[in-house]
């Protein structure tokens, strides 16, 4: 899709809440609008909707075999899997692309530096993980209890109930929806066909979850995102069970998410949201703010950072004990100045920018990264595009964590990742090359942390004019005045309960 089809597109989409009361969709008593923003992102993926017998035999098979490397996984790494259903404070949801490897084991930069802060305050954590490719990365840092087992006979037998679903979706017919699908050149009947399968999936995993969570006597749970079937099943339950449930941010909320964006005009409590949204910055609990007028009906949004980044950026307050096996990457040898390079999950690069790397050669040096959602057939479509280019890295690119990268760099430049938020914490400037990129961090263009460059001409002239500047502060290395996470923590749990308002009985959506 391009550029001015996402403008559009949004527009549409805030239009269409204007003119419509979308509180008013459900399938089975469930008000479903973030389901349907969601529908409206998967119309990009290539695999919606309806697929040929020959694709199908394919996901099939494809399916057979992640299911025995899920089974593998989990056997080589037994001692850390809990399956007992004891007690716990703090539930969290994750799945295991959000684990890289630190070292030798895998650390979710998600949702371990919240297990760690919280458990040195005290809090008895526990972790379910599941995994829509069923791969699981081994060994974990903290243990987890392997779910998705459970998920798959939950998903097969929602998939074989024939039970038509109560709905009310007369405002998807409507002229202002029907040209939101022309975009994508979908059917009515298709996406609602998707949309109802979701639901009842949706309501499936509330079920299991409801059962799965019963005995713990959570407080509060965090996962990320808010969004997707097992993540809107696993709130449900939560929230009949009392557990406050946290959002943790894991990517910056741009102006072109229709999942952090797409909502406008809130007149309703949507129980498939979070209780609470744990952020960065405050442009994007601003990003939260703006989905309607009346905050009482929006969840809690807490500017809290990142805290993964803080995990790298202050060490010692963190008990991070891996800190220092990076340590000797920071004393890079000879003159050369290095480029970071953050590629989108789907081949997006400019034609210009092979020709642009290699006219560096001899002066810089470029990391290329590859996003945690890319397939093998993406990058080695990457790879190819430089395949005439000698100072690109791939290894130590795609080995150490993001943050490190970050304090090894001179520069970052990218497409459109949100890693842009996160190089200014480590006070590293950024370059866009991408006008939806301009577009979703003109923000930060505006505040001097990233420049726009839709030319190898302008990104050259920006790289030496960046590169030649006076060098700049390490915010990572400021110790003045910082919190530790469990400090940061204990905070948001203070505020959590008297921020948070679910509403009076009788006004919560079904």
């Amino acid at each position: 899709m391009s550029f001015f089809n996402e403008v559009e597109r949004l527009k549409l989409v805030h239009r269409f809440q204007y003119e419509h009361d979308v509180s008013r969709l459900q399938v089975d008593g469930l008000r479903v609008w973030p389901v349907v923003l969601l529908q409206l992102v998967k119309l990009t993926a290539t695999n919606f909707g309806a697929r040929s017998l020959l694709d199908i035999v394919k996901l099939a098979a494809k399916g057979v075999l992640s299911y025995g490397t899920m089974v593998y996984g989990e056997f080589r790494d037994r001692t850390n899997s809990i399956h007992a259903p004891g007690p716990a404070d703090v539930l969290f949801l994750t799945d295991p692309k959000r684990r890289v490897r630190v070292v030798n084991v895998f650390f979710d930069r998600i949702s371990d530096p919240f297990f760690d802060a919280l458990s040195k305050s005290g809090y008895c954590c526990s972790t379910l993980e599941w995994s829509i490719d069923h791969e699981y990365r081994v060994p974990r840092y903290n243990p987890s209890d392997l779910i998705q087992g459970e998920i798959d006979r939950v998903t097969l037998k929602s998939l074989l109930r024939r039970r038509r679903p109560r709905q009310e979706l007369t405002a998807l017919g409507t002229k202002g929806f029907r040209e939101i699908l022309d975009y994508h050149g979908v059917g009515l009947d298709t996406f609602v066909n998707d949309l109802t399968r979701s639901a009842r999936l949706i309501l499936a995993l509330k079920d299991y979850f409801l059962r799965k969570l019963g005995k713990k006597g959570a407080l509060m749970s965090f996962y990320s995102p808010y969004y997707g079937n097992v993540a809107f099943g696993f709130n449900l339950a939560c929230k009949a069970l009392g557990i406050y449930t946290v959002e943790i941010q894991h990517g910056y909320y741009g102006e072109m998410s229709l999942l952090y964006n797409g909502y406008r005009n809130v007149n309703c409590r949507y129980d498939l949201l979070p209780d609470a949204f744990w952020v960065w910055e405050d442009r994007d609990r601003d990003a939260v703010w703006a989905w309607g007028d009346d905050k009482s009906l929006l969840p809690y949004v807490y500017v809290g950072g990142n805290l993964w980044n803080n995990f790298w950026k202050y060490p010692e307050a963190n008990d991070n004990r891996y800190a220092a096996v990076y340590d000797h990457l920071m004393l890079r040898q000879g003159s050369g100045r290095v480029v970071l390079l953050t590629l989108p999950p789907a081949f997006d690069i400019p034609d210009w920018l092979p020709n642009a790397i290699r006219d560096t050669a001899g002066e810089v040096t470029w990391y290329v990264r590859y996003h945690h959602h890319m397939k093998g057939s993406t990058a080695a479509r990457y790879r190819n595009a430089f395949r005439d280019v000698s100072n690109v890295e791939y290894e130590l690119s795609n080995r150490l964590p993001l943050p490190i990268l970050f304090r090894l760099c001179d520069l970052h430049i990218t497409v459109n990742s949100s890693s842009v938020a996160e190089a200014k914490e480590f006070s590293r400037k950024s370059i866009i090359v991408s006008e939806i990129g301009v577009r979703i961090f003109s923000s930060f263009i505006s505040d001097g942390w990233a420049y726009p460059a839709l030319s190898k001409e302008q990104l050259l002239g920006a790289i030496h004019r960046i590169l030649n500047e006076r060098p700049r502060a390490d915010k990572s290395a400021e110790a003045a005045g910082i919190r530790s996470n469990s400090e940061i923590i204990r905070d948001f749990i203070a505020r959590l309960d008297r921020n948070v308002n679910r509403g009076k009985p009788g006004n919560q959506p079904a």
